[in-house]
């Protein structure tokens, strides 16, 4: 029993080794980097409704920047509800403060 705690606690601290950093994302699909992420930009609700946003550097639900997040993202994926968005995240994950590639 021991063993397999040492292990869990092991998967953890590598994922926050592997992935700390590396789950944002700009609220501005066309900016790729943390730096970038300022200012405003423009957004179409309907056809004709331009609306004006903040960019904004946010960090997704489920991420690995500390212990405690690991262990939770860990969790979900283990229960099997939500673990495809972590799934894509962790594929999309590229360098910190950078916007992974996207898959379509």
């Amino acid at each position: 029993m021991q063993g397999s705690a040492k292990a869990q606690s092991l998967k953890h601290k590598l994922a926050v080794e592997l992935f700390k950093g590396k789950f944002y994302y700009c609220t501005d699909s066309s900016v790729l980097t943390k730096n970038d992420c300022v200012g405003s930009y423009l957004s179409y609700d309907t056809r004709y409704r331009v609306k004006v946003n903040q960019r904004e550097w946010l960090r997704k639900d489920f991420h690995y920047d500390n212990v405690f997040f690991s262990f939770l993202t860990l969790f979900v994926i283990s229960t099997g509800e939500g673990w495809p968005q972590v799934l894509w995240d962790s594929i999309e994950a590229t360098e910190e403060d950078k916007v992974g590639f996207r898959v379509i």
